[in-house]
């Protein structure tokens, strides 16, 4: 059985083929290729190396692409290969790694071992949250990587209590009202940015929550989230950023901004 990291579990025991069968693996290409396409996001959330060890070694992490991640750790790494578990906001990931550079840095007036790696085995759902949270270009609402929920602006009355609205939810695609996600994907399938799924929940986006939106409607509060989604066509697969603005009492649902990416 794996253990648990900070919450995130480990898939210590459980080899490639058998985690393959259960989810996807992003295809980075032929090994070696250029990582520098993707975007780098200075970031500091919690990781931990899986040595082995119970409770694993605790690291931080201070900047990651759908690439790699860079990360400093007290302890010095005995191979240039290694499983690491690390959190986001309140979404988990796992990955393997390959060390392509360290160095001693000074972090908290302390010397930390600072490496540099890039990802060999990546969740595509994970990927996919990757590159939405750096096309976003905002951090989290945290610098420990752990969400809070956004406030009101100055003189914004809050929403009535009987309304479950999108500040008292965290930021999270998992915690959004079911009706929303499945507008959502209702929208991206009649932009063809999507094919029709049974299970919303099955449908292969990515969302992350951008932040508050100013208005022209002065009782109305807005949110804006980045959705990443993808389909496959006979020419190959495609790949988009779709952004959406979300009224805090989640009845309005809008388009805001769309443009597609290389995958």
């Amino acid at each position: 059985m794996g253990h648990t990291y900070g919450g995130v579990e480990s898939r210590e025991g459980m080899n490639s083929s058998t985690m393959a069968e259960k989810a996807r693996f992003h295809d980075f290409g032929t090994p070696g290729a250029d990582r520098r396409q993707y975007l780098r996001l200075p970031l500091t959330f919690p990781m931990w190396w899986l040595s082995g060890e119970i409770g694993g070694v605790e690291g931080i992490a201070i900047e990651i692409s759908a690439g790699g991640i860079q990360f400093l750790m007290k302890r010095k790494l005995p191979k240039r290969e290694c499983s690491i578990a690390f959190q986001i906001n309140d979404r988990k990931m796992w990955a393997k790694v390959g060390i392509v550079r360290s160095m001693q840095e000074l972090h908290d007036n302390q010397y930390w071992n600072c490496y540099g790696a890039i990802f060999e085995e990546l969740l595509e759902s994970d990927f996919d949250f990757i590159v939405v949270l750096s096309y976003a270009g905002t951090k989290p609402h945290s610098e420990a990587g752990r969400d809070s929920s956004p406030e009101a602006p100055p003189g914004e009355e809050p929403p009535a209590e009987s309304v479950v609205s999108i500040s008292r939810l965290r930021s999270s695609a998992g915690l959004l009202p079911d009706a929303v996600r499945e507008q959502i994907v209702q929208m991206l399938v009649v932009m063809d940015r999507l094919e029709e799924v049974d299970n919303i929940y099955f449908a292969p986006i990515a969302i992350h929550y951008i932040g508050l939106h100013p208005s022209e409607e002065a009782d109305v509060l807005y949110h804006r989230f980045a959705v990443r989604s993808r389909k496959d066509t006979a020419d190959g697969r495609v790949v988009y950023n779709t952004q959406f603005l979300i009224s805090d009492d989640a009845l309005d649902i809008r388009l805001y901004e769309e443009f597609p990416i290389d995958p």
